[in-house]
């Protein structure tokens, strides 16, 4: 049985200037765009299939991480295996049978019966989800602790014996009466701010770290990101309220 886990040591993705296998469908919107620009001729669309199928062999043995998790992705066979694995041991026949499905067939040979015949179209079924908000849930090792520590900085929308939702701007999140330590202290969420310096002096001026003996904050540290005043909540969650660049 193969070990799922990705090694290290492999190389990162490539760049788009540099990499004719970067517009393959794993990447650039699934590749819609770049699958119809491919469209022209019969012969011609099958000779652009062979060399990507071609150029997905080169960049998996390589090393190129995207490429490969794409065996893992789609090729049955490499499902659990390891990178590294996969790297050493794919053949074209492989690489052919990662195309073919990303297009949408069952296998090679389906895909180039379809093209030979004029019959070539885009058959996958996107999986993109029509998705209007995301609230996501926070741990609360004291529930009522929890509540109140976030009352103070935002607003209470509804509360419940066990859940709490809160208004942060224009976002949302619900405190849950749900604690697990690992889960709790390895939780991060973020919180875009207009200036991390005001949010930082709002912060010690109003006193509300004092009030919480389990909250804690660390001065507006700059990021390749942004500014961030990094918040330690009741259950230990850690908030970036950032200022971007």
């Amino acid at each position: 049985m193969c070990v799922a886990d990705p090694p290290k040591g492999l190389n990162p993705a490539p760049s788009i200037e540099h990499s004719p296998t970067f517009v393959a469908p794993a990447f650039a919107d699934h590749g819609h765009i770049q699958r119809r620009s491919i469209i022209d001729t019969q012969s011609g669309t099958y000779d652009n299939l062979r060399k990507r199928a071609k150029h997905c062999l080169r960049d998996a043995r390589s090393g190129i991480e995207p490429t490969l998790w794409r065996f893992k992705r789609l090729h049955p066979k490499y499902a659990e295996c390891e990178l590294e694995l996969i790297r050493e041991s794919i053949k074209l026949a492989d690489a052919q049978l990662v195309i073919a499905r990303e297009w949408g067939y069952a296998n090679w040979a389906a895909l180039k019966d379809a093209v030979l015949n004029g019959n070539f179209a885009d058959n996958t079924v996107s999986a993109k989800l029509d998705v209007n908000e995301m609230v996501p849930f926070i741990p609360a090792k004291d529930f009522g602790a929890s509540v109140r520590f976030y009352e103070e900085l935002f607003t209470v929308n509804w509360r419940t014996d066990t859940l709490c939702q809160i208004q942060a701007g224009h976002s949302k999140f619900l405190i849950q009466d749900f604690y697990h330590p690992e889960h709790a202290n390895n939780s991060m969420y973020q919180l875009i701010v207009d200036d991390a310096d005001a949010t930082w002096n709002t912060l010690k001026s109003s006193g509300v770290l004092t009030r919480h003996g389990d909250v804690r904050a660390q001065a507006p540290k700059q990021e390749p990101w942004g500014k961030v005043v990094y918040l330690w909540g009741p259950a230990g969650e850690l908030w970036h309220l950032t200022q971007r660049n």
